[in-house]
């Protein structure tokens, strides 16, 4: 479900039930017409929180 430059862009799940998703990710890209994501917690056990 992913197009050319969503690269990036945050991943939402969401449960069907309400408009508003749950951020889970970040779109990596495709691969074999497939749609890639990093999760969530791979980001943050790889960079930790950080506050700005």
């Amino acid at each position: 479900m992913t197009m050319s430059g969503d690269s990036g862009g945050v991943t939402y799940i969401c449960d069907g039930t309400t408009t508003y998703g749950k951020a889970v990710g970040i779109v990596k890209g495709k691969h074999d017409g497939l749609s890639v994501f990093i999760k969530a917690n791979n980001i943050s056990n790889n960079f930790g929180p950080f506050t700005y």
